[in-house]
């Protein structure tokens, strides 16, 4: 596409290029990609359960019988969930676990890490940004995530991840000191979101290798993955699982968590009884 054929107005990210129009064959991109956003919320909301349902059973049960904060801070299966933690205890404490609260903050929180990353793909060029776009929206509110996108307990818990991984890699895309200390906060306050938290430095690390970064905005993340480390490992209560070294176990383990969705896809095809549990109107489809 020539230079010749811009708008006026909007520019890239080197502040001297004017934006370009968006090609006819990207808008259908943009509007399954919102189409796609729409459909991601409104299963968050509409086909959440409304009640207490497995894990939340446990949560109560601890809220009920720890004396705060100790009922917010102690960990529950290997995972550290002190922000998600505070939002279930407030619900139990005075909306009487009625849900609402956490199928409320999941839903904003996934919505804000969305509107992160939108932010930060806001100086690409205009076809760049869409399609990149596109992919966000799929990979948010892929429906194969459906347990976290629509168990309220979990939506929360994956929310909080997914904000201050999408906070801190905007941070470091800054290129600059204080962007690396917001990315180190940002993995600590993931770290005490979910078991998976602390996957946010590995992310953040990446980034400062493709950056060649120079060591002094490496010491700010990592002395944030020590602290969430110290943390991790001197709250009390259960330990930390531990993580052995097992490549061969460990590959098939990491096969089939790739070929999952592929699995789930095709499952209903060749599973009669899976097919008869799946709601409508996705049964008939």
């Amino acid at each position: 596409m020539s230079a010749a054929a811009t708008d006026t107005g909007t520019e890239t990210g080197t502040g001297t290029e004017p934006d370009e129009p968006l090609p006819r064959a990207l808008w259908p991109v943009r509007c399954l990609a919102v189409g796609y956003v729409g459909l991601g919320v409104w299963l968050m909301l509409a086909a959440a359960p409304r009640v207490p349902y497995a894990d939340p059973y446990r949560f109560l049960a601890r809220f009920l019988t720890l004396p705060f904060p100790a009922s917010v801070v102690a960990p529950d299966n290997g995972h550290r969930e002190v922000l998600p933690n505070l939002v279930r205890w407030a619900e139990a404490r005075w909306l009487d676990a009625d849900q609402w609260l956490q199928l409320a903050v999941g839903t904003t929180l996934v919505l804000l890490a969305f509107a992160a990353i939108l932010r930060a793909l806001r100086r690409a060029p205009r076809a760049a940004r869409t399609a990149a776009a596109a992919i966000v929206c799929v990979g948010l509110f892929w429906l194969g995530n459906w347990r976290k996108l629509v168990h309220h307990n979990e939506s929360v818990s994956f929310g909080f991840v997914l904000l201050w991984l999408a906070l801190g890699l905007t941070a470091l895309g800054r290129g600059t000191r204080g962007g690396a200390v917001t990315a180190g906060l940002m993995g600590v306050l993931a770290t005490m979101s979910f078991g998976s938290g602390p996957a946010c430095f590995a992310a953040f690390l990446l980034v400062l290798l493709l950056q060649r970064a120079p060591f002094g905005r490496w010491l700010p993340v990592l002395v944030g993955a020590v602290a969430a480390a110290a943390l991790l490992l001197t709250a009390g209560g259960e330990a930390p699982r531990a993580i052995g070294l097992a490549p061969g176990t460990q590959l098939v383990d990491l096969l089939h968590w790739l070929g999952a969705p592929f699995v789930w896809a095709l499952n209903p095809l060749l599973d009669a009884a899976h097919a008869a549990r799946l709601p409508e109107p996705f049964a008939t489809v």
